[in-house]
């Protein structure tokens, strides 16, 4: 048989089984078991054709390019965030925790890599590519989607998953395989390890909602595929080193928005703002030096306020940050509250109406206020 034929014949072997595990029978569950059923596929791939060394150049050039591309997408998701909210994240920060969930994920994104570069560098250029690549690209999208469709879901969850999962891992397999054909294994990585780990290590991520969030996974890789397409095609490559490197443009423009972000955020022009907290009156819960993300209300909102909400009002030209402990209601039918600082013995002696409230503390990041703090101590 020949060599073609037969890793035509693994792939589909692997496809089979991939399908039986997503509709049938479930021998894949989670992502160390999908990383030893990768591990597998590739040492029967390399004892069919043994190991291709990576010899592609000019990789530092595309790896910095790529690090630029991943951050200006950051900024413009979390820029998107501002107009459409933010959620806290549901995996635990605690740092232990962190690696147990970025580990299996890392093997998992590494197995399937080097997999693919197996397959692309040894067929690159062949008779017979299109086949062979085609079954891997198939393939990967369905070890993707193996946890996309158990049984007893109804349609709308089908529906979700197709959108969220299916699609957006169609986009990625085929952007990874075309990066892989043109680049090295190792930037492909690199690139994946940048996109896919931090929502397991941010405090929060925008809430773009299902519509939107998987536009722009679909999108985005084929912008990067694009960009670096074009790059790899000129007669020469910009050093990092040279002023003149379109990713160092790209960072500083990163930057600059970024920093343009910063100072909207603490302005309170849009909906959601940061605020330094500088007294300890909320310790242990939320101390001095931390920052909380302020929940602008409108007075419609306002009337929504609860008992143990940590509000946010002025007072005598000041910003204070108490927990709500009463909820009453006044003459003119509009609330009124009493606070109390969760480090503090006794009430607020102050009455809360509803036109002192600028909003609701959703979420508190540690330590990173402490530049304000250190500046309104020195003034």
């Amino acid at each position: 048989m020949r060599e073609y034929q037969k890793i035509v014949l693994i792939e589909l072997i692997a496809i089979i089984l991939i399908l039986c595990n997503n509709f049938l029978f479930r021998f894949i569950s989670n992502q160390l078991l999908g990383f030893v059923f990768l591990t597998i596929f590739f040492i029967v791939i390399v004892l069919l054709k043994g190991f291709e060394k990576d010899k592609s150049e000019k990789t530092l050039d595309i790896n910095f390019s790529l690090i630029s591309y991943v951050i200006c997408y950051f900024v413009i998701v979390y820029v998107l965030g501002i107009f459409t909210g933010y959620a806290r994240t549901v995996y635990s920060l605690d740092f232990l925790t962190i690696l147990q969930n970025i580990l299996p994920v890392i093997l998992v994104i590494v197995a399937e890599e080097l997999l693919r570069y197996e397959v692309v560098s040894k067929y690159k250029n062949g008779s017979h590519e299109k086949i062979v690549l085609t079954l891997l690209v198939l393939f990967l999208i369905l070890f993707d989607a193996r946890g996309a469709f158990p049984l007893g879901h109804d349609i709308n969850a089908i529906i979700d998953n197709i959108s969220l999962i299916i699609l957006p891992s169609i986009a990625k397999n085929i952007a990874f395989t075309f990066l892989m054909y043109h680049i090295s294994w190792k930037s492909v990585i690199w690139f994946r390890l940048l996109t896919e780990l931090p929502i397991y290590m941010v405090p929060i991520y925008p809430n773009l909602g299902n519509y939107l969030t998987s536009i722009l996974e679909i999108v985005f890789p084929f912008i990067v595929c694009l960009l670096i397409y074009r790059a790899t095609k000129k007669e020469r490559m910009f050093f990092v080193r040279e002023s003149k490197h379109p990713g160092r443009m790209i960072v500083n423009a990163c930057f600059g928005i970024l920093v343009i972000v910063v100072i909207l955020l603490t302005s309170g022009f849009f909906k959601y703002y940061f605020l330094a907290i500088v007294s300890p009156s909320m310790s242990p819960n939320i101390k001095r030096g931390d920052v909380v993300i302020v929940d602008k209300l409108t007075d419609k909102e306002k009337d929504e306020i609860e008992v143990g909400d940590v509000l946010v009002y002025r007072n005598d030209n000041r910003v204070i940050v108490h927990r709500v402990v009463q909820k009453n209601d006044s003459q003119d039918g509009n609330y009124t509250y009493r606070t109390k600082g969760d480090n503090n013995d006794d009430i607020d002696a102050m009455v809360i109406y509803e036109k002192d409230i600028i909003g609701v503390a959703r979420l508190r990041i540690p330590a990173i206020g402490y530049p304000s703090v250190w500046l309104s101590e020195w003034r």
